[in-house]
């Protein structure tokens, strides 16, 4: 979406410089001469309007994009209670700040003995 963007504002560059161009050609003789002032200075001003109406809109679409933030939230099935959960290693009780999810599996990290590892649960049958 950036790329476009650029490109966008690039055409846009380019559209309001062509319709200076021809505003400023509008006041030539040769216009006046042939007939053409009108002509010019409208596609003129029309590019420049354009141009600027290309620019304005990135801008915006700019401040439009938001972060997104992902939330996964842990269920576990049966009976658990944090109160009751200790470490595999060394005994100590763990907190729901030493639970994390990385890589779709529950981790655990020990803050008292510093061992790192997954809960497996076991089915109730």
């Amino acid at each position: 979406m950036r790329g476009l963007r650029i490109v966008g504002i690039i055409v846009a560059i380019l559209m309001i410089l062509f319709g200076v161009l021809f505003v400023i050609a509008s006041t030539s003789e040769e216009a006046q001469a042939g007939g053409q002032l009108g002509l010019w200075c409208g596609v003129g001003v029309a590019l420049i309007v354009v141009g600027l109406a290309i620019i304005g809109f990135a801008w915006w679409q700019k401040r439009k994009e938001q972060k997104i933030e992902i939330t996964q939230q842990i269920e576990l099935t049966g009976d658990l209670e944090m109160e009751k959960l200790k470490c595999e290693q060394c005994g100590g009780p763990v907190d729901k700040k030493s639970i994390s999810v990385e890589g779709g599996a529950i981790t655990v990290h020990c803050p008292y003995c510093g061992s790192v590892y997954q809960i497996s649960e076991e089915p109730k049958w």
